[in-house]
């Protein structure tokens, strides 16, 4: 399993990486802090989910995730943002993402989450 995970906070990713580290032990997890960086690994490796955040230092992680889809339609997307759930589920799910998670519901949701996607990952073999 390839995962990317695409958040401007330190603490974000760190928590993010430790949580999917041990989800799934033997994921090679990339973890970058821009949308460009983000970006420009999505192009270059087809990520079996990516984890980004809606506000990015260089832009917005719901333009992250229409780029990626228009290279990589099949891309699994899941946004963790420290915004309201209201309007901004509803815009990540518009822009392509499967599920949205309230950072601060994280340490509850974020488990089961990441583990539904990578499960629809492998059955459908859509990576």
């Amino acid at each position: 399993m390839h995962i990317l995970i695409v958040d401007d906070q330190q603490s974000a990713r760190d928590r993010v990486r430790g949580l999917v580290r041990d989800l799934v032990p033997d994921a090679h997890i990339s973890v970058v802090g821009t949308a460009t960086s983000g970006l420009q690994l999505a192009f270059i490796r087809n990520y079996d989910l990516i984890i980004v955040d809606v506000h990015l230092p260089d832009g917005s992680g719901l333009d992250l995730i229409r780029q990626v889809k228009l290279v990589r339609p099949n891309a699994v997307v899941l946004v963790l943002s420290n915004l309201p759930r209201d309007p901004y589920e509803r815009a990540a799910l518009q822009s392509g993402a499967r599920a949205f998670v309230a950072k601060r519901d994280a340490t509850y949701l974020l488990g089961t989450a990441v583990l539904s996607l990578l499960e629809e990952v492998r059955s459908s073999g859509a990576a």
